[in-house]
């Protein structure tokens, strides 16, 4: 098998040296490289108005009828706003079992706003309908690779976040570069990530 190398080099902060396989692709870190942010928020508000807390079991809720449940993996939807006057910075919208969902209200929470079921709250929240960034590490080793970025591209902002949050998920080094890897190995036998 042929094998060669190419170094990128876009920041002095930053080099990637590319080994280049037929069957697999594997990244060393010369340097570390700063992280990126994987999204930019956009808003678009969902509800602002105010519930009653309910409790089934050990789980604390908000049931918001008016957002219609949607068709993603297990029917979640992410989100972000207020609760009263407490920031939700990330949340997520579950199924609660008749066609609704609902926002799950942990105890941390309850206990800064001062509220248990039955007590009403004012929810007010924003679809996280965030612009995909890819993280440049990966986007350098992917320019390099015959049509590459061209097919991560082509595919859902799901899979791609996918591949994207699975990247990120290790403090590693070494394993970020091994995931990276495998990604554009991935990418390039045109396999989903799940």
């Amino acid at each position: 098998m042929e094998n060669y190398h190419k170094e990128v080099q876009k920041h002095t902060r930053l080099t990637y040296i590319c080994h280049i396989n037929r069957s697999s692709i594997s990244a060393f870190p010369a340097c570390t490289a700063q992280k990126n942010p994987i999204y930019m928020k956009t808003e678009k508000l969902l509800v602002d108005k105010d519930y009653q807390l309910e409790k089934t079991g050990s789980w604390t809720f908000v049931e918001i009828p008016e957002i219609a449940m949607p068709k993603t993996p297990f029917g979640m939807l992410k989100v972000y706003g207020k609760i009263d006057q407490y920031e939700l910075p990330k949340a997520t919208l579950m199924p609660i079992g008749n066609g609704n969902v609902g926002l799950p209200i942990k105890a941390a929470i309850r206990k800064k706003i001062g509220k248990e079921a039955p007590d009403t709250v004012h929810i007010t929240l924003y679809e996280d309908k965030a612009t995909l960034i890819i993280p440049e590490e990966l986007l350098l080793c992917m320019k390099y690779e015959d049509g590459a970025l061209e097919k991560f591209e082509a595919y859902s902002d799901g899979q791609k976040k996918a591949f994207i949050d699975w990247i990120n998920a290790t403090q590693s080094e070494e394993t970020k570069v091994n995931r990276i890897a495998k990604t554009i190995t991935m990418v390039q036998n045109g396999e989903k990530f799940y």
